[in-house]
């Protein structure tokens, strides 16, 4: 294949993901710009004296965080024996399940999660 067709189909496919997640993009947008504390771009005149900008930015970023919070905790990880009569398949099934979580716990992952779910 030619260099210029496969250019043109990367860039195609690139124009045809981007038209289809506009909306999703723009409300992510929306939603940083919000966190930044960049009012006049979603709001526009929107805050006066009664509601100042820093007062509703401190509560989103709070209730933010506490959303954060909730979806943050990593799901335990139980492995199924493949047949619930043989004692060798359930001493199997606790050794796996001792493993995958060994994998979650060497990898630090939970100090990352409040983090990744705010974003």
């Amino acid at each position: 294949m030619d260099d210029s067709v496969a250019d043109r189909m990367i860039a195609a496919r690139v124009k045809s993901l981007k038209e289809r997640f506009q909306i999703r993009d723009l409300k992510s947008q929306t939603v940083r710009s919000v966190k930044s504390g960049e009012w006049e771009k979603v709001a526009p005149g929107a805050f006066t004296e009664d509601y100042p900008a820093p007062m509703v930015a401190n509560r989103i970023e709070v209730m933010s965080r506490d959303v954060s919070a909730s979806l943050a905790p990593l799901p335990a990880i139980n492995c199924a024996a493949s047949s619930s009569l043989a004692d060798a398949a359930k001493k199997f099934a606790e050794k796996r399940s001792k493993i995958a979580n060994a994998y979650v716990k060497g990898s630090n992952l939970e100090a990352f999660q409040t983090d990744a779910a705010a974003s």
